[in-house]
C-alpha cells in the first residue's frame, strides 16, 4: 500500500512542520524519510508493477483459450510520477481543510505569501448549484475551492487555471510537453478560452468520481482520445496516445510492437470496418474491456471532507 506509506510519511512531516517549523532539526530529517518513501513508491514498487503486466500479457498471448491459471500477477504494486504528484495535492487539499477547521495556519513557517486571488464569475457560483450538477456535496465543493485558489495563483494570480499551472500541479515542470496534459487541460476547458474557470473545475472533476456512470467516463474519455476533434479516433491518434501511455510508464517498445496493438484495437473496436473507431463503437470496446476507463477514476474523490467531519459540521454550506 505505497499511498498509505506516502500518505502517512507526507502527514507526519506536515505535522513537524506546523507543530515545530523547519527550522526544526525534526523537520529535515521527516522530509528525508518522506521522500525516500515516495521514490520507493515511484521506483522500485511500480516497476515491478509494470513488469508484472507485460508477464500477464505473454501468458495471456502464449495460452489464449486454455489459461494456465485464473489468478494472475499484482500490478498495482506502485505509481507513477504523476500519481504521486497528485496525490501531494490531495495532501494540500487536505491541509488546507485543517486550517479552515482549526484556524491555525502555517505560513509563518513555510515562507509563502498568501497571496489575494481575484474571484472570477465561476467562483461567486452558488456552491448549492454546482452541487446539484455533480456527485459533490456543497461542503466539498467548498474544500475543492480551496484547491482552485491555489492552482489559480501557482503562476499567473488572475483567479484562473492556465495550462503552465495545470502542468506545474501534476507534473512539477511547468515548461515541458505532454500530451495527457493537452487533453486534459482541453477537456477541462469547456468554452476554449485558453483557461479554467471554478465552474468548469468542479464540472470536470466530477468526470472522475467514482459515483460518476461509466457511459459518461467512456464519453470523456472518447474526446480525450479524438485529438483532432473529428468525432473519430483514427490510427495515428490512437497510436499517438499509446505512445505517450507507454512514454508515462517509462516502457519502450518497438515501432512495430506499438503498430500491432494499435492495429488490433482498431480491428477489435471498429465495427464498421471503416478503420477508425467512432463513439458508439468506442463505448461498446470499453464496455467490453472496462479496464480501459480504469485511470477515469479518482478514489480520492469521495474522500475529500470525510477526513474532517468537523469542517463539514462547521460549514456554512449545510444551512
Amino acid at each position: 500500500m505505497p499511498s498509505s506509506h506516502s500518505a502517512l510519511c507526507t502527514a507526519l512531516t506536515t505535522s513537524v512542520a506546523i507543530c515545530h517549523g523547519i527550522a526544526d532539526s525534526l523537520f529535515p530529517v521527516c522530509l528525508g524519510f518522506s521522500l525516500i518513501v515516495m521514490y520507493d513508491a515511484i521506483g522500485v514498487r511500480r516497476h515491478a508493477g509494470m513488469q508484472a503486466a507485460v508477464l500477464n500479457m505473454i501468458l495471456e498471448d502464449l495460452f489464449q483459450g486454455h489459461p494456465i491459471s485464473q489468478r494472475k500477477l499484482k500490478e498495482l504494486l506502485g505509481h507513477t510520477p504523476s500519481q504521486e504528484a497528485s496525490k501531494d495535492f490531495a495532501d494540500d487539499l487536505k491541509r488546507n481543510l485543517y486550517q479552515l477547521t482549526t484556524g491555525s495556519s502555517c505560513s509563518k513557517n513555510d515562507g509563502i505569501a498568501n497571496e489575494p486571488v481575484q474571484e472570477n464569475s465561476a467562483n461567486l457560483s452558488s456552491f448549492d448549484n454546482l452541487a446539484s450538477e455533480t456527485p459533490f456535496t456543497s461542503s466539498e465543493i467548498e474544500s475543492l475551492h480551496e484547491l482552485y485558489k491555489k492552482l489559480s495563483s501557482s503562476i499567473i494570480k488572475d483567479g484562473y487555471i492556465h495550462k503552465e499551472e495545470l502542468q506545474l500541479a501534476l507534473f512539477k515542470n511547468s515548461k515541458k510537453r505532454n500530451l495527457f496534459l493537452d487533453r486534459m487541460f482541453d477537456a477541462f476547458d469547456v468554452n476554449r478560452n485558453g483557461q479554467i474557470d471554478f465552474g468548469e473545475f468542479v464540472r470536470s472533476l466530477a468526470i472522475f468520481h467514482p459515483k460518476t456512470p461509466q457511459e459518461t467516463k467512456a464519453t470523456y474519455a472518447f474526446r480525450m482520445y479524438d485529438l483532432r476533434h473529428t468525432g473519430y479516433i483514427e490510427h495515428e491518434e490512437l497510436k499517438e496516445m499509446v505512445q505517450a501511455i507507454l512514454k508515462e510508464s517509462d516502457l519502450i517498445l518497438a515501432d512495430d510492437v506499438v503498430e500491432a496493438i494499435v492495429s488490433k484495437t482498431i480491428t477489435e473496436a471498429d465495427t464498421t470496418g471503416d478503420g477508425r473507431i467512432d463513439e458508439e463503437e468506442w463505448k461498446d470496446y470499453v464496455t467490453k474491456n472496462p479496464s480501459l476507463l480504469k485511470n477515469m477514476t479518482l478514489p480520492y474523490l469521495m474522500d475529500i471532507t470525510q477526513a474532517f467531519p468537523s469542517f463539514v459540521l462547521n460549514s456554512e454550506a449545510e444551512h
